[in-house]
């Protein structure tokens, strides 16, 4: 391994159970899977309890054949402590460098320990959603597949900010999920993974991945996205978690154990300018988007809360997949209620084709 090489080794307290992952709902397997926790835990205080683990500064050492590689978890590290950061991540170092390398003068104490991959990169935007300035500047709209005889369009939407971050809503259509009896075949687009690639992302750098209900055409990728932090109503996640047959045919997806969630309750601004809308009726949990962007003003995504404009009425009949109907009319009238107080203009519906067809699609974009 060439030239110099900053790895933060991790002490044994990192396995403990007494140490938490910050905001997310932990899976701890051992022979059945644990009860699911979820608890936030501030980094400074979490750094503290782990004793802040040395940042070694390695020479290259050659590998010898065969030996083992000790591989590291991430770290950030202040280079000569004069505010150069690097994130450094999936080291592979051979175990005799651990035993050669002094610990570096000018790297001790610097390094910030990243627990299960979650990095300090992350750390550092989910605090700045709450301290600073975190504006919704671009609204995408995927078109995932359709069903042209039932004029059904599948899609999931990207909403991307002035500081960086990127916020992905649902993940679409998977392709091996059979269509529910009667309905044809859809015709299958570019995935969610492709069309986040044609703008210039990878899964990894999605950051937060909103999760309106676990469906299957809403949850086809989530496992894709095990670097972001998953939110969703904490009605729905329990329901699914119960063993709810309808959400089972993505459960491989949305239930990987490498994701993370961070449970809520109810209507919730994510940060200014994102607002999570709890309207349940077409399954419980359900939630719809209000975004608010820089030139199109605020544009309500409503999702399977109102999948088509002829839905959109206080009065609206119930489909053949809504669960609740009263539920569904008092979610409508919510909705209906927020575009006249807020006076928004563009509501985008979840699955109306002839809308959609007059929609700006990605790579295009709303802002």
């Amino acid at each position: 391994m060439g030239g110099l090489v900053a790895l933060a080794a991790a002490t044994d307290r990192l396995k403990r159970p007494g140490v938490r992952s910050p905001g997310w709902v932990e899976r701890r397997h051992r022979g059945q899977e644990a009860p699911h926790q979820a608890r936030r835990c501030d980094l400074e205080e979490r750094l503290a309890r782990l004793h802040v683990a040395l940042v070694l500064r390695l020479a290259a050492v050659p590998r010898q054949p065969g030996e083992t590689t000790f591989n590291a978890p991430p770290a950030l590290v202040d280079l000569e402590a004069m505010g150069t950061w690097r994130l450094f991540h999936d080291l592979q170092v051979p175990i005799s460098a651990l035993l050669l390398a002094p610990v570096g003068q000018r790297f001790a104490a610097i390094g910030r320990i990243l627990y299960r991959g979650y990095s300090v990169e992350q750390q550092r935007k989910d605090h700045h959603m709450t301290t600073n300035h975190t504006d919704p500047q671009r609204l995408y709209l995927m078109q995932v597949a359709m069903i042209p005889e039932r004029k059904l369009p599948y899609v999931c939407y990207l909403v991307q900010t002035s500081d960086g971050i990127n916020v992905l809503i649902d993940s679409g259509l998977p392709a091996n999920v059979p269509p529910p009896p009667g309905m044809p075949m859809p015709l299958m687009g570019r995935n969610v993974i492709e069309q986040l690639e044609q703008i210039g992302l990878q899964p990894g750098d999605i950051d937060l991945l909103v999760c309106t209900h676990f469906d299957p055409d809403h949850s086809g990728h989530h496992a894709a996205f095990t670097n972001a932090e998953l939110i969703v109503q904490r009605q729905h996640y329990e329901l699914a978690r119960s063993g709810f047959q309808r959400f089972s045919a993505t459960r491989e997806q949305w239930d990987h154990p490498a994701l993370r969630y961070r449970l809520v309750e109810g209507d919730m601004q994510l940060f200014p300018g994102l607002q999570l809308i709890e309207t349940s009726g077409h399954v419980p949990g359900h939630q719809s988007v209000l975004v608010q962007l820089p030139q199109a003003g605020p544009v309500l995504l409503t999702i399977d809360a109102v999948p088509r404009q002829k839905d959109f009425t206080p009065e609206r009949e119930a489909g053949p997949g809504d669960m609740d109907r009263e539920l569904l009319r008092a979610s409508t009238r919510k909705l209906l209620d927020l575009v006249q107080r807020e006076q928004i203009a563009l509501v985008v519906f979840g699955h109306d084709l002839e809308q959609w067809q007059t929609l700006k699609k990605a790579p295009d974009f709303y802002s």
